[in-house]
């Protein structure tokens, strides 16, 4: 990390908080595996690194705590999170499972509440000028709204449960997409909920369910190839 990250990212986002830049720097840092898994952060290198103090460091800090991306030990020693792959394979498949049924129980309905959102959300276009905390606040929505709608109270529960270390996973193959510029890969994701909620929309629950499954096994995939390329 340097000034010169710091610098750019003020040309883009100039009223940004000083806390919330650290922590989108150190966070892009984290996803393209930058810093390594169990790497230690150290606040005083931090804002020496990116010239800012050590109070909006700390704070950025705990910030991914919450997330899931950085850790911090007993002795308050903050660690970039490990990367467990039979952690990774069972929240896929959990997420699967849960999104995938979701999507049938949507489809299954006379008519689904928040189809109109929902439409919305899948037909945006995607461009290599949006930004990540665009699209992925769209994916995002677009997944939740899917299992708000099923109206299974239990699978929703358990769905919560997860939802930090889905966006957790969701982040890392979003920034790698927009990183290497892979437009179609983006495309490929809308043209996907498109499906899903056309499925859900002409209830053809059988059809949404595998869509969705597909959708999410696709994620998954790009996910492992990424990891395994820099680990």
């Amino acid at each position: 990390m340097n000034k010169q990250q710091v610098d750019a990212y003020l040309q883009i986002n100039p009223f940004q908080s000083v806390k919330h830049m650290v922590c989108d720097i150190i966070l892009q840092e984290i996803i393209a595996v930058n810093l390594k898994p169990g790497e230690k952060l150290n606040i005083s290198k931090i804002s020496e690194d990116l010239d800012v103090s050590r109070t909006p460091v700390r704070e950025a800090l705990l910030l991914l705590c919450e997330e899931g991306f950085v850790t911090k030990s007993s002795e308050h020693r903050f660690y970039v999170s490990e990367i467990n792959f039979a952690e990774i394979s069972q929240i896929h498949f959990a997420r699967k499972l849960l999104e995938s049924k979701a999507a049938f129980l949507c489809a299954s309905q006379k008519k689904c509440p928040n189809i109109t959102e929902m439409r919305k959300r899948a037909a945006r276009e995607f461009t290599h000028k949006d930004s990540y905390s665009l699209i992925s606040s769209d994916d995002d929505e677009f997944h939740s709204l899917i299992v708000e709608s099923c109206g299974n109270k239990y699978l929703m529960d358990y769905y919560d449960q997860l939802k930090n270390r889905i966006k957790f996973l969701k982040k890392i193959v979003m920034l790698n997409l927009i990183k290497n510029n892979l437009v179609e890969d983006f495309q490929n994701i809308a043209n996907t909920h498109k499906s899903i909620i056309n499925s859900i929309r002409l209830n053809m629950p059988e059809f949404a369910e595998k869509e969705m499954e597909n959708h999410i096994n696709k994620s998954f995939n790009f996910l492992i190839s990424f990891i395994n390329s820099k680990l």
